[in-house]
């Protein structure tokens, strides 16, 4: 669910990353030059929304701690986490 809120919100406001993985419990996503701190804020408010989705989709209540991440590099190994 939140990867297709993400995909959406980058959508609508047309941005050209693109969301190119995900495994297990992580989304990731090549960011277009200049365009890495609107990622980094879309992702993490779509992913915070993931209860309120669940409670709209399937009718049912998210019970379980949710902890978001934000990662910034160049590469896997040059990742920064982007603190609030």
């Amino acid at each position: 669910l939140a990867c297709i809120a993400i995909w959406k919100e980058m959508k609508k406001r047309k941005l050209k990353s693109l969301l190119f993985l995900t495994v297990h419990d992580s989304i990731e996503a090549d960011c277009y030059p200049g365009e890495e701190n609107e990622v980094a804020e879309l992702m993490k408010k779509c992913m915070i929304t993931v209860p309120k989705l669940i409670k709209e989709q399937y009718g049912t209540e998210f019970t379980f701690p949710l902890d978001v991440e934000i990662k910034i590099g160049d590469n896997w190994l040059e990742m920064k986490e982007i603190k609030e």
